[in-house]
């Protein structure tokens, strides 16, 4: 049985894989790879780096697994030019991705994953995007070709059975 951090993640992309907004990603990825083929972009990456107990009630053990959903878009960019305002596409690109995610898992039906749960030993008490949400230009910038990021964070709570 896969651990609730991995069922987590695995749902979470799960969920974006069957959304239409998320249609024009090519891979939605469990983990950070530093090497990323070109042909692979645009990419979703999915990762949850902390986990811990936050509270023991009777019979139940808290639990909070605080993670990110990473966009990231490589692509030649022809800039937009209005008069002295230019936007980049692949900038462009990523803000839509970040907002398609924070709407779509704050859509009620999401917010406890669809009612993630394994077999009655633990199951997703909440699911939520953080609210604050990050853009920039990563490192792995080429000849003419800029890769854009943004990402958000999130916070997942679940609930597991105590264990004597």
């Amino acid at each position: 049985m896969a651990s609730p951090k991995a069922q987590i993640e695995q749902r979470i992309r799960d969920l974006m894989i069957a959304e239409s907004d998320f249609d024009s990603l090519n891979y939605i990825i469990r983990g950070f790879p530093y090497l990323v083929p070109e042909a692979w972009f645009p990419i979703a990456q999915i990762l949850i780096p902390s986990e811990s107990t936050i509270s023991e009630q009777t019979g139940l053990n808290i639990r909070e697994y605080v993670g990110f959903i990473r966009f990231d878009f490589r692509m030649q960019d022809n800039p937009q030019i209005t008069g002295r305002k230019v936007d980049l596409p692949s900038y462009l690109s990523v803000e839509e991705m970040v907002n398609a995610a924070v709407q779509f898992f704050r859509q009620l039906s999401n917010r406890k994953l669809n009612n993630l749960l394994e077999s009655g030993v633990w199951a997703v008490r909440d699911f939520e995007l953080g609210s604050e949400a990050e853009y920039g230009l990563d490192s792995r910038v080429r000849e003419n070709n800029f890769e854009n990021y943004g990402l958000t964070p999130f916070r997942c709570e679940t609930q597991e059975v105590k264990t004597a």
